[in-house]
Parts: C-alpha cells; sequence; structure tokens
C-alpha cells in the first residue's frame, strides 16, 4: 500500500468537502520520476525554486569537474547522486512548497492507486464529519497485572529479575 499526506488550503473539514478538487495528495517516500527524469519531474510539480537549484547544483558539478579534470565517470556518479537526493527528498520538498502557498496538512491516507486513496479520504471525512472520530473516553481501570510461571505477581511474565537482584 502507498502513503499519502492530503494537503488543502481549508482546515475545516465542511470546507475540504466543498471544494475537494483543491486537494493535493502527496505521495510518501522514494520518487522513480524524479529519480531518472528530474528536470521534468520538477517542472511537471511546478518547484521553481527547486528546478533552479537542481539546474545550478548539475552546472557546479559540471563546473567544478571539468575544473578539477575528474574523467566523465566520476562527474556523472555525483549528477547521478544529485539524481538520487531529488528521488529522497523530492516529494518533501513538495510539501514543504505546498505549505509555503498556505495549504495544511489535513491528513494522510492510505491506497494503492491514487483513486483508491482520494475515495477513502473523502469518505472519512463524509462518515465521520471530520478526520477521525473522538475516542471514547476509557474508565479509570485498575493495571493489569500479568503473573508469571510460577503463579508469582513479580512482573512481566518473568522477563525482567525479581526485586531485589534475583533472577
Amino acid at each position: 500500500m502507498t502513503t499519502y499526506t492530503v494537503h488543502h488550503r481549508a482546515s475545516a473539514a465542511s470546507d475540504i468537502l466543498h471544494r475537494s478538487e483543491e486537494a493535493v495528495f502527496v505521495k510518501e517516500g522514494f520518487s522513480w520520476p524524479a529519480l531518472f527524469i528530474p528536470f521534468l519531474w520538477l517542472l511537471y510539480n511546478r518547484l521553481w525554486f527547486a528546478f533552479f537549484g537542481y539546474v545550478a547544483l548539475v552546472a557546479a558539478i559540471a563546473l567544478v569537474g571539468t575544473a578539477l579534470s575528474l574523467s566523465e565517470v566520476v562527474i556523472n556518479v555525483l549528477s547521478l547522486g544529485a539524481n538520487v537526493l531529488l528521488a529522497f527528498e523530492g516529494n518533501n520538498l513538495r510539501r514543504w512548497t505546498l505549505r509555503g502557498k498556505g495549504y495544511y496538512d489535513v491528513g494522510v491516507v492510505i491506497g494503492r492507486p491514487l483513486i483508491e486513496a482520494e475515495r477513502r479520504f473523502f469518505q472519512s471525512l463524509i462518515d465521520h464529519g471530520g478526520f477521525a472520530p473522538d475516542p471514547a473516553p476509557v474508565p479509570d481501570q485498575k493495571p493489569i497485572q500479568v503473573a508469571t510461571a510460577l503463579g508469582g505477581d513479580s512482573g512481566p511474565a518473568g522477563l525482567f529479575p525479581a526485586p531485589g537482584g534475583q533472577a
């Protein structure tokens, strides 16, 4: 299953339901498109500052590598390292950019395809009238005592030494 964080300009459940088309689902974890086509991935996701920063980083790797007379293999490995870094942190860049645009983190949802995650998130809002039901208060209870194999009451299943330092 894939985990997505949900971002929206509104923080109230009713506003999110009325403007559901503004919800943005960002996948958690590694981004394969960011690894293989980083320039296009950054432009597609409208990460303008990250795009210009990535272009500057790759240009710096090429210029410094050429100035130091590094082989093309070393320069390519360093550029691949920049791609790997972007692939690991790309979705975090998306979240950071959304927060800067005034979006709130409104939830986390799990679904294999994105459409299933969207359905689950909005169905949860409809069913519960909010993001999650408030847990029912638990009455005060006496802690449960676990008996050891000898029938005593010295702690959790004999995993710890007996009081007084005796095993």
